[in-house]
Parts: C-alpha cells; sequence; structure tokens
C-alpha cells in the first residue's frame, strides 16, 4: 500500500429517551443523577467537608454504574446544575431521569452528617429520606458502603447482595491498557501491580474485558457472581517483538519550530502535506502500513473547542467515533505530559484501497492553537506497530506556548 491517507476524526453525543433509555441494545435502563451535595459546614470547615462530599458522590457513582439497569451521567455533567428542593423535579424533566439522588453534608462536634434523599420520578415521591452520622476515620467506610445499599435497594426495591470482582495483578508490560466492565471503562492501567476490589451487584451477568487503547480486546471474562463470591481476573500482557522498539540509540526527535516535538523510529520515513496543515509532519514505516503525524491548526481558523473539532471532522468523513462517550476525555496525566489545556479522542475504522485501517486522533489544545495526533495502521499489522505508535505517541510535547 502506497502511502496512507491520515484524516482528522471526532466523536458524536446520542441522546436518551425519557425516563427509559435504549442503550448499548438494553431496554428499560433508567437514567439517574447523583447531585453534588450541598455543603453545609461552617467556614473553618468547608474545605474538610467538600472531600467528605467527593467521596460520598463516587461511592455511589463507582457502584450504581454497574448496575446493569441503570444508567449513570458522570459527574462532570451535573456538577454545575445548582439545585433546591422545589426544583428536583424540573431537574429531573431535564435530565430526563427515573431517579435523582440528592443530599447535605456538614460537620458538627467532629462527626460528619450526611443528609441523603432519593426521588423517583415516575412515582412522583420520595424513596429514601435518611440521616447518617459518622467520624471520619474507619467507620466512614461503612458508612458509604450503608448509603449504597440503602439508595440501590430503594431503586431496585429489592433487598441487594454484594459480590466483588477483584483485578488481581493486571501487568500491563510496555502497554496501556483498559479495563472494562459491561462495556464502561473502569481504569487506564500502565503499570505492572495494579490490582483493584470492585464491588458489585451479585447474580448479575458481568463482561470483563481488557483492551489496548485502539479497541483491540487481550483478554475476555464472563462472570454471574453469587452473594459474597470474590471472582480473580488476572492477566499479563506480552512484550512485543518483532518490531523496532525506539531507544536512545535507535530514535530521532522531531523538532517543530511552531512549538511541539515527538521522537520517531530513524527508520521511518518523512513526509508533509501543506494542504492538510502548516505545518504537517508525518512519518511512516518503510511498508507503508503504519504512520503517525502532528499537524497545527490556529484557533482562529476553526473557533471551536477540541471535542467540537473532532466531531465536525468526523461528520464530514461520515466515520463514527468506536469510543464510548465517557472515553473521548484524555486523561489529566496525558495532558499533562503533553503540556495540553484541553483534549479529545476519537478512534474509527477506515478503508483505502481494499486496506483496512484503524485511525486514532489526538486532539490537544494550548494557547491559541489545535494540535492534532494522528495514528493510522492496517489493522493486520496492529500487533507489529501498535507499540511503536504509542511510543511516538508517548514522546509528544507541546513546546510553545
Amino acid at each position: 500500500m502506497k502511502k496512507l491517507i491520515i484524516l482528522l476524526a471526532i466523536f458524536t453525543f446520542s441522546a436518551s429517551e425519557i425516563i427509559f433509555a435504549e442503550l448499548d441494545g438494553q431496554k428499560n435502563i433508567r437514567i439517574t443523577i447523583i447531585l453534588p451535595f450541598h455543603n453545609l459546614s461552617s467556614p473553618k470547615n468547608l474545605q474538610k467537608t467538600e472531600k467528605y462530599s467527593v467521596l460520598i458522590w463516587k461511592s455511589l457513582f463507582n457502584f450504581l454504574k454497574l448496575v446493569p439497569s441503570l444508567d449513570i451521567p458522570a459527574f462532570d455533567e451535573i456538577e454545575t446544575q445548582k439545585w433546591n428542593s422545589g426544583s428536583i423535579v424540573k431537574i429531573a424533566t431535564k435530565y430526563k431521569a427515573a431517579f435523582v439522588i440528592y443530599g447535605e453534608t456538614f460537620i458538627s462536634n467532629d462527626q460528619l452528617i450526611i443528609q441523603l434523599s432519593l426521588w423517583d420520578s415516575v412515582k412522583g415521591k420520595k424513596l429514601l429520606k435518611k440521616e447518617y452520622m459518622t467520624d471520619t476515620t474507619y467507620d466512614l467506610i461503612d458508612t458509604l458502603d450503608l448509603i449504597v445499599n440503602d439508595t440501590v435497594s430503594a431503586i431496585l426495591n429489592t433487598p441487594i447482595e454484594i459480590a466483588t470482582l477483584y483485578f488481581k495483578e493486571i501487568k500491563a508490560q510496555d502497554k496501556i491498557l483498559d479495563i472494562f466492565i459491561n462495556g464502561k471503562k473502569i481504569a487506564s492501567v500502565n503499570t505492572n501491580q495494579y490490582s483493584e476490589k470492585i464491588k458489585v451487584l451479585a447474580g448479575y451477568l458481568y463482561k470483563m474485558e481488557i483492551k489496548l487503547q485502539n479497541g483491540k480486546i487481550l483478554s475476555a471474562t464472563d462472570a454471574v457472581p453469587e452473594p459474597g463470591e470474590t471472582v480473580v481476573i488476572s492477566y499479563e500482557a506480552t512484550p512485543a517483538t518483532g518490531i523496532i522498539i525506539p531507544t536512545t540509540e535507535n530514535e530521532l526527535i522531531y523538532k517543530d519550530k511552531s512549538g511541539f516535538q515527538f521522537n520517531y523510529p530513524k527508520d521511518w520515513k518523512k513526509g508533509s502535506n501543506p494542504q492538510i496543515a502548516t505545518p504537517y509532519i508525518a512519518y511512516s514505516s518503510q511498508d507503508d502500513f503504519a504512520a503517525f503525524s502532528v499537524s497545527l491548526i490556529p484557533m482562529k481558523y476553526i473557533k471551536m473547542s477540541t471535542v467540537e473539532h473532532v466531531n465536525e471532522t468526523l461528520r464530514l468523513l461520515g466515520v463514527k467515533n468506536l469510543l464510548n462517550a465517557d472515553e473521548i476525555y484524555p486523561p489529566i496525566s496525558m495532558l499533562e505530559a503533553v503540556g495540553a489545556e484541553e483534549g479529545s479522542l476519537a478512534i474509527y475504522d477506515y478503508k483505502v484501497q481494499e486496506i483496512d485501517l484503524l485511525i486514532s486522533i489526538f486532539m490537544f489544545s494550548k494557547g491559541d492553537n489545535h494540535y492534532m495526533c494522528i495514528k493510522s495502521v492496517a489493522k493486520k499489522y496492529l500487533n507489529i506497530y501498535d507499540n511503536v505508535l504509542d511510543q511516538m505517541l508517548n514522546s509528544f510535547k507541546i513546546t510553545g506556548k
């Protein structure tokens, strides 16, 4: 294949139907909103209480998002939502939510007070209103478990039983691995000592997948855990072989005066195309089955966020983002490593001259510019070049202001 066609890309949101949405082919998925808890502490305890308010939210979110019949919007979607006791019905309508969880927290006499309410939009009434009191040491963990138990039991209208999914010693080697449960990303792993225990509802089917960032599934496990059972999932990635791994001896650094740089294997070919962008720089493998490119687009020409930029590009190309809505934002650690202020991700399939390609878009912004990094590889050679392309991306840095 001569010259991979390097393209731009992005993601689109899909709307849910009121009260009962249909997500990923599943019907009767009930949207449940967890509103930010009001912090009612005195000024001296405001900061301390806020930490616990976030912890309560995360405990509810991490458990509820894995309940098969519920869809839980992420915190960044509702964190600015203002509310009071008289606006809950209006908020439920706005988000087409079957349930709304809300409450207040404050510290009194060194005790954390948590006042929690659960609104049922279908029945038009509160299902739960309860106050919890705890200290902020070990007892807090037990209280968080009790809050989760009470809330989920009220939503499902039945007592619940708990099981555990234990991801034990997941070893990423030289890769970045994404862990999914029922299609929802739980963690990204780039170490050799990742372990985590995740509490879930017993008696339900859970599909655990460990994937590369390009979507390739490396390990898949299905389980229906019994009450009190711990299901153990382990995986050790195989180090890449048969490819050129950039090292201090066989890699070079490309530095652009426009304000970015990245490493590339010294036997890869350089190319450029001013019709795409200026600057636009690409390096491809000798067989042209893999390529990595970077282009700089001043925001004065596009006047979009990175998400909007990627979305519009995907729309023009007529392709679909393979990433889920909660996967399109790069982790903060990646933004910090790159030196970017904002970012957006997309992965899509494309076909050129009977060659099936997998194209990954990493759009970053800093100052007045968008920096677009694109990894493109023929699918049949993914196992050969994926690691090299990841290393090129991981070496990318914005050096300009």
